[in-house]
């Protein structure tokens, strides 16, 4: 498709095919319950992109730990593996002073957006979104400024959509969403204010002509769209479809479309994985847990959660990960084990077809120290 989200959460069709030979239809994603000896950053991740043959994580770490060698390396706030061998980067050494939470890759791979709450990316001002080269400089001249956290990024063809807590972008008035050229940075005329709070995700609709929102707010243009709703990518109109919420005070961390479907994270009450119908809106089903959800991937016709969760999701014993029937809702028995510490939990999840890659704030995965970021084989 023509956009590419802050992470590869969707592989329906690609990963269909992969496995189309080896299971009975329906398709079931199957990933191991444990991770290959990684890199391990020394606090928490908030997000994971991969690109090609790239992987790219954010968030608070200053340093990453080599669990294999017991090496430390030095990386502010970002970091690039290779995805096949998942061996660092050493080319890709950015210095960004604050948290990343946000990452977006161009199609052609030359370009990396990040967005969160710095201010300065190798000492040069840039205002809690930037844009740097595939080797981590600074691209000169790309300098669009947020006046608060940048929590989601989205690349629609020339356009690079922001979603977060901020007001303003470049001084004008941006309630939490804004769109800037990808190549120029230059702000657009294009808003959509909120009311009752902020986003924090943004998806592609599979229609391809709009973005949906999701957060803790209560309206969208000063229409009632509490936690959820769409908008027109080209003008920001607000568009007739407005989901039910999946409950009276909730916040949607996550948001991912898949085929027909759209799927969120949502924490308050405890937390819920809940799926919506990406045409209608109509609400098909609510999966509780004992604690916010807030990551979501899609993979066939399983839908795998992370959050900090724990003991227990849907009434049995899950930990800060969990994977349901896409079309159910129904929790299927794969049960990694991450610890029983399980805040903040997992903030990260990206979906390919070798690896789910897990970011977040455990420090373990089945047993075997693996601090804040794992990949688990695809099986």
């Amino acid at each position: 498709m023509s956009t590419q989200p802050r992470r590869l959460a969707t592989l329906g069709v690609a990963l269909a095919l992969v496995v189309v030979g080896l299971v009975a239809s329906p398709v079931e994603a199957s990933y191991s319950d444990t991770s290959r000896p990684t890199w391990s950053p020394r606090s928490t991740v908030f997000a994971i992109t991969v690109h090609g043959d790239r992987v790219y994580i954010g968030g608070k770490f200053t340093k990453l730990k080599n669990i294999a060698t017991g090496q430390y390396v030095t990386r502010n706030r970002i970091a690039a593996f290779d995805a096949s061998s998942g061996d660092l980067i050493t080319s890709f050494n950015p210095n960004v002073n604050g948290t990343v939470r946000a990452i977006a890759v161009s199609d052609d791979g030359g370009t990396v957006y990040i967005g969160g709450e710095f201010t300065s990316v190798d000492g040069t001002a840039r205002s809690r979104v930037a844009a740097l080269t595939s080797s981590g400089s600074v691209i000169s001249g790309w300098s669009p400024s947020a006046s608060s956290t940048v929590r989601d990024l989205v690349i629609a063809g020339s356009d690079l959509f922001l979603a977060g807590t901020f007001g303003k972008v470049d001084g004008a008035a941006r309630g939490g969403l804004a769109r800037v050229d990808a190549a120029t940075g230059a702000l657009s005329t294009w808003k959509v204010p909120t009311t009752g709070g902020r986003p924090r995700s943004i998806f592609p609709s599979p229609n391809g002509t709009d973005l949906i929102i999701a957060g803790s707010f209560s309206g969208l243009e000063g229409q009632a769209r509490p936690f959820l709703g769409s908008a027109t990518l080209d003008y920001g109109d607000v568009t007739a479809w407005a989901p039910p919420a999946a409950c009276d005070t909730c916040d949607i961390f996550d948001v991912v479309a898949a085929g027909g479907d759209v799927f969120g994270a949502v924490g308050g009450g405890g937390g819920r994985a809940v799926k919506w119908s990406a045409t209608t809106g109509a609400l098909q089903w609510s999966v509780r847990s004992d604690g916010n959800a807030q990551a979501v991937a899609v993979v066939g016709t399983t839908l795998y959660v992370g959050g900090h969760f724990g003991p227990t999701f849907a009434g049995q014993a899950r930990g800060q990960l969990a994977a349901v029937s896409t079309g159910t809702g129904q929790l299927l028995p794969w049960a990694p084990d991450l610890g029983t510490s399980y805040f903040p939990g997992v903030w990260a999840l990206a979906a390919s077809a070798d690896f789910l890659r897990v970011g977040g704030g455990f420090r373990s995965v089945a047993g075997v120290p693996q601090a804040r970021y794992a990949e688990l084989p695809y099986t």
